[in-house]
């Protein structure tokens, strides 16, 4: 399922019409409807919007955008690693170094989250 089967979900169980959260939102019907069938992304603002008024999480909201960037970002420090650690080594070296093992350790702890999401579903 993709965010834009979330907005339209949230906002139907929360028993709201597309013209009430438009309403809401204070922007255009029709912007919103390209938002929920996917015509157009929707902004970070519209998906806060739709967090605070359906009280449906951010986390879930945001899942794919999460994934997208957490491949992107691991594969960007994975190779900025292998780069650096040719490269003759001294302190502040080490130092840059270190600090991309914890984005690779923050990464897997997000990656983590995302998994025990998925287990508690599926029990």
């Amino acid at each position: 399922m993709n965010i834009i089967h979330y907005l339209k979900q949230a906002r139907r169980s929360a028993n709201l019409t597309l013209q009430d959260m438009a309403y809401l939102l204070d922007m255009d019907f029709s912007n919103l409807s390209k938002y929920e069938t996917g015509k157009k992304q929707p902004p970070a603002r519209v998906i806060i919007a739709y967090h605070i008024i359906t009280k449906t999480p951010l986390k879930k909201l945001f899942k794919y955008s999460l994934l997208g960037v957490i491949d992107v970002v691991s594969s960007k420090t994975t190779s900025l690693i292998t780069q650096l650690e040719e490269e003759i080594t001294t302190p502040k070296l080490q130092k840059r170094i270190l600090a991309l093992y914890e984005v690779l350790n923050n990464i897997g702890c997000l990656q983590d989250i995302n998994e025990q999401d998925y287990d508690n579903k599926s029990e």
